[in-house]
C-alpha cells in the first residue's frame, strides 16, 4: 500500500456501466470511484470483466449505458437533456491524454528503438520538438531502470524490458491516471518483478492507479483497496487485507481459496 495521502475527491468515477458484446452481457452495473493519489487493483477470474471495465474507461470501448467521468467532465459522450451522443474521435483522443495505459501485449514499434518508442507520440501527438521529447524519454528510461538501453530495438531487449519500455511510453505526456491491463501476464515468471518494481515505485511516488492482475501479493502490498469481480460485477470491494484475507461473499472466497492453491 502507498503512504501518499489521498485525495477524498474521485478522479474517476464509473456509475452504473453496462457494456453487452452481442447478447454477452459482460458489465453489469459496475460502480466504482478512484480517488487522486490511490491505487485500485481489479482481481476476479478470467471473463469476469475487469479488462473491459480498463477499455471502457480509456474510450476503446463504447459503453452501452451508465457514465464515467474525469473529474468533472463525462468521458466519451457529451450530454444533452436527457440523452447522450458519442463524442467524435479527436474530442476522445484528447479525453485519453488524462490517461496512460499499459497493455498485456507490449505494443512496441519494431522499427523504432526504445527511446523513439517513447518520444514517438510527444512529438507526433503533442507536437513537442525532437530534443525536448528526447529529454522527457531519456528522463523516463532512467526512471524504469532501462537509460543504457534507449538505442536498442525491441527484438534486442528481453520481455520485461519491452514492458518496461511500454511503461516509459505511457508515462511519456504525463497523464493523471495510469491504466495496467495484466502487465505481466505475457512475461516469463522470471522477469515479472522487474515490472512489478516498477508498479510499485509509481505507487510510492503517489500515481493515482487501476490495476488488472492476478498477481495477488502484489495487489495487497501496493493496492489501496482492491475490487473483486465475477461476471460483470463487483462482488467485493475494501481493503486488501480485509478482502483477500476475510471475503464476505461465497463467490469472493471462492476466488481467493482457489488463488491461493496456485
Amino acid at each position: 500500500m502507498n503512504d501518499v495521502a489521498i485525495d477524498g475527491q474521485p478522479i474517476v468515477r464509473a456509475r452504473d456501466i453496462e457494456k453487452r458484446f452481442g447478447d454477452l452481457l459482460v458489465l453489469d452495473g459496475i460502480d466504482l470511484e478512484l480517488c487522486e493519489g490511490q491505487v485500485i487493483s481489479l482481481l476476479g477470474p478470467s471473463g469476469s470483466g475487469k479488462s473491459t471495465l480498463l477499455r471502457c474507461i480509456n474510450m476503446l470501448e463504447t459503453i452501452d449505458s451508465g457514465e464515467i467521468w474525469y473529474r468533472s467532465e463525462l468521458l466519451g459522450f457529451r450530454q444533452r437533456d436527457d440523452r447522450y451522443y458519442p463524442l467524435g474521435e479527436k474530442r476522445k483522443a484528447r479525453q485519453r491524454t488524462h490517461f496512460g495505459m499499459v497493455f498485456q501485449q507490449f505494443n512496441l514499434f519494431p522499427h523504432l528503438t526504445a527511446l523513439e518508442n517513447v518520444c514517438e507520440g510527444l512529438r507526433i501527438v503533442l507536437g513537442q520538438s525532437r530534443a525536448v521529447a528526447a529529454e522527457r524519454g531519456r528522463y523516463l528510461l532512467d526512471r524504469v531502470g532501462l537509460a543504457e538501453k534507449a538505442d536498442q530495438y525491441p527484438s534486442m531487449l528481453s520481455g520485461g524490458q519491452q514492458q518496461r519500455v511500454a511503461i516509459a511510453r505511457a508515462l511519456a505526456p504525463k497523464p493523471s491516471v495510469m491504466l495496467f491491463d495484466e502487465p505481466t501476464s505475457a512475461l516469463d515468471p522470471e522477469l515479472v518483478g522487474e515490472v512489478l518494481d516498477v508498479i510499485r515505485e509509481l505507487a510510492e511516488s503517489g500515481m493515482t492507479m487501476l490495476i488488472v492482475t492476478h498477481e495477488m501479493n502484489f495487489a495487497r502490498e501496493v493496492s489501496d483497496s482492491v475490487a473483486l469481480l465475477d461476471h460483470g460485477r463487483i462482488v467485493e470491494f475494501g481493503p486488501p487485507d480485509l478482502v483477500l484475507t476475510d471475503p464476505q461473499s461465497e463467490r469472493a472466497k471462492a476466488f481467493v481459496n482457489a488463488m491461493k492453491r496456485k
